[in-house]
């Protein structure tokens, strides 16, 4: 695996270009379709899941940290940082490979760069929260992982099987 990402970054931006635009949306593709299974063998939970999302977020106790919140700009800032950080807009690789386009237009370039925003923000995210809350099970945090390195390698736990 490792001599083929050698091979691909030996390559330049063109390979890494022509890899990544074959590779990243078959991922995301995978990715979804692997959450829709979850989602459709736990499809009784999603009402819940909705629920207990908009519970969260809109109580007296929320209102009040979120003034709270409000009130330190800090939080603010950490906030904008992680919401970029969590879809590369605007630095990481992402900007990179959209540079290195040959479209035409640019502002179509622009648009497919925004739809990645979108889909990784708006449908990742909230697929990957929607399987974390409808998925039963006892999960091992990462501090069990840590604590025991034969987990990681064999990618299960002893406490996910029921």
């Amino acid at each position: 695996l490792s001599l083929l990402v050698f091979i691909i970054i030996v390559g330049g931006i063109k390979s890494i270009g022509n890899v990544a635009e074959k590779l990243v949306p078959a991922m995301a593709l995978l990715y979804v379709a692997m959450c829709i299974v979850v989602l459709v063998l736990n499809a009784q939970e999603i009402p819940h899941a909705f629920g207990m999302i908009f519970a969260s977020a809109f109580g007296l106790q929320q209102a009040a940290g979120g003034l709270a919140g409000y009130a330190v700009l800090s939080a603010i800032r950490f906030g904008v940082a992680r919401g970029l950080f969590s879809n590369e807009a605007g630095q990481g690789s992402a900007p990179i490979a959209h540079a290195a386009s040959q479209m035409k237009n640019p502002a179509r370039q622009g648009e497919i760069a925004m739809i990645g925003v979108f889909v990784d923000t708006l449908i990742i995210c909230t697929m990957t929260a929607l399987v974390i809350i409808t998925a039963e099970g006892t999960f091992a945090t990462s501090a069990q992982f840590l604590a025991k390195p034969e987990m990681v390698a064999a990618g299960l736990t002893e406490t996910t099987t029921h």
